[in-house]
């Protein structure tokens, strides 16, 4: 009844249009259970794991700790033992189709040696490292794969991989948003503080900004992407690059500071990116408890120097061609100024800002 009241909690009172589908969907279909993917059996007694065993189907997996500055041995519970668990659960009574929501953290585990798309295989292994950011998290997505590629190609369980990048907020729901996450935590932080880059990347020989993408996808996209695929019923493996493809759009870190002052929140720029990272960090430092909480100051390593601007972009056809195929949604968005604004106001709906 605790987990029920929990998740009920997050879909009531903050919009009406959603607490409402949610209420008629749940009357019907949804049943909670109070379980940790880390533990033998998901933590569920015997008679209930039994029953799941037996009825269930398709398992959505998107249990995981995620955090960029632990440890792969940190994150090995939840992550790697607790998808061994989801593949046990898959396994008994009757193969059950796993999609699994893993990250583009995992591409630094990939063989790079014909380039980086949807099958390139993964490392037979990588020495462990906490020196790069996200390392810890990287590493434990990249050995849960390792797991559900030998469950396929060992008993034949279908699989689905979807490797998220940046998930966005939902384009309808007001505020719908994971404030945890690096995306608003920027926003509140570059708005609370005052203070911007000049360019968040590297600059070009004469000074000028370098054209730049960001890679992020709302939400409600991902989502309809893992309940859109509906035909993985042979046992295949199969790995979807959730990418914003649109990546000559114009719509980057830098385009988002333009959106925010359009939006009336006004902010210095600073030219020298050192400059801005040491000010910046300071004025988060100096934050009452409570708003640093809400910033970017535990996730700045991920901002000290300028962000590096991929060339090539990584293949992302079979996610390109599923989106395509959603009657839910009119293909993949832009992340533009009018869309930047519904963030705000989601901050606003949530009291991070005035």
């Amino acid at each position: 009844q605790t987990a029920r009241a929990r998740l009920d909690d997050m879909f009531i009172g903050q919009d009406p249009a959603l607490e409402s589908r949610y209420k008629a969907l749940a009357e019907s279909h949804l049943e909670v259970l109070a379980g940790d993917a880390a533990e033998e059996r998901l933590g569920l007694s015997e008679e209930t794991y039994n029953r799941l065993a037996s009825e269930v189907d398709r398992i959505s997996h998107v249990a995981a700790l995620v955090n960029h500055r632990l440890s792969y041995q940190n994150l090995f519970g939840p992550n790697v033992a607790g998808t061994a668990e989801i593949i046990r659960l898959a396994l008994t009574t009757r193969k059950k189709t796993i999609d699994f929501v893993s990250t583009q953290a995992v591409y630094r585990y990939l063989d790079p040696s014909d380039g980086i798309h949807e099958d390139s295989p993964l490392k037979k292994s990588t020495q462990l490292s906490d020196d790069a950011y996200a390392a810890g998290y990287g590493a434990s997505k990249w050995a849960a794969e390792v797991l559900l590629q030998r469950a396929n190609q060992q008993f034949g369980l279908g699989i689905n991989t979807f490797r998220g990048n940046m998930m966005l907020p939902h384009q309808k729901y007001s505020g719908e948003m994971n404030v945890s996450d690096m995306f608003t935590r920027l926003l509140y932080s570059l708005i609370e503080t005052g203070l911007a880059p000049y360019s968040f990347y590297p600059l070009q020989e004469d000074g000028s900004k370098t054209p730049a993408h960001y890679d992020g996808t709302p939400v409600d996209i991902v989502a309809a992407a893992v309940a859109g695929v509906t035909d993985n019923l042979s046992g295949e493996y199969r790995t979807y690059n959730i990418h914003n493809y649109h990546a000559d759009d114009g719509c980057s870190l830098d385009a988002f500071v333009d959106w925010i002052e359009s939006a009336g929140y006004p902010l210095t720029r600073l030219d020298d990116h050192q400059a801005w990272y040491d000010r910046f960090n300071d004025k988060l430092t100096s934050l009452p408890e409570e708003k640093k909480q809400k910033s970017a100051r535990e996730i700045m390593g991920a901002y000290s120097r300028p962000l590096h601007v991929r060339g090539d972009p990584v293949s992302c056809d079979r996610f390109r061609d599923l989106v395509s195929k959603l009657t839910s949604c009119r293909g993949l968005p832009h992340v533009d100024e009018a869309y930047i604004h519904k963030c705000l106001q989601d901050l606003v709906a949530l009291g991070y800002i005035d």
